[in-house]
């Protein structure tokens, strides 16, 4: 039996016994048309990525998902289920992201890093001591050549209220850490300005694509 959802390729991959059984079949085949209360996409993506995190743990599971998903289109409000798999996020997001021209913002919230295209949370992951996280998704922004994306901070577990420090800390970091790549865009290629953040207290840095920047 064979399904064109892409996820549900990727789970088949990971439990392969699955497809097999005139049990569990049909329940993915339904969860796959339902959609979650606790995110975009489908109750499938929410209820499978536990058990995913596990299984991508293989590498040779971790190979057959990443060569299909440079052949397929992923659906893109399920790319939460790669949130904890960095290089597959990274394929995923690559290959299917949407006009660079939308609305790409990152998020540091408590113990969370979230991202979030045109207002949508298509990412999350547990938030590290050195803000890694916040840094994977800048340069994930920069190199596919979003024109503009911005770094919210609402709050963080080891910094306590220092928003300016992490912001300041944040685009240091970010400007060692994205040396130019052949046929991407780097971080000398965006301007940053720094505004508040509402009436909730919190700050942001807002990046934007210079005018006339070129890829390297």
């Amino acid at each position: 039996m064979e399904t064109t959802s892409s996820l549900a390729k990727v789970i088949e991959m990971c439990f392969p016994e699955c497809q097999e059984s005139s049990i569990y079949y049909p329940i993915l085949m339904s969860l796959l048309q339902k959609k979650s209360k606790m995110g975009p996409g489908p109750l499938l993506a929410i209820t499978s990525k536990h058990f995913m995190d596990a299984a991508l743990e293989d590498p040779v599971i971790e190979e057959q998902v990443a060569e299909l998903l440079t052949r397929e289109t992923f659906e893109f409000e399920c790319l939460y289920v790669f949130g904890e798999h960095r290089r597959l996020f990274n394929i995923a997001f690559s290959s299917n992201f949407p006009l660079p021209t939308e609305t790409f913002s990152i998020e540091i919230r408590i113990t969370k890093c979230l991202l979030y295209v045109e207002g949508v949370l298509v990412a999350s992951m547990k938030l590290s001591i050195d803000d890694s996280e916040a840094l994977f998704y800048a340069k994930t922004a920069i190199q596919n050549g979003f024109e503009k994306f911005r770094l919210f901070v609402r709050g963080h577990p080891m910094k306590g209220e220092f928003r300016e420090e992490i912001l300041y800390d944040f685009r240091r970091k970010l400007g060692q850490a994205t040396s130019p790549t052949p046929g991407h865009f780097s971080r000398d290629a965006y301007g940053c300005t720094e505004m508040p953040l509402g009436k909730d207290g919190g700050l942001q840095m807002v990046f934007t694509r210079n005018p006339g920047a070129t890829r390297d």
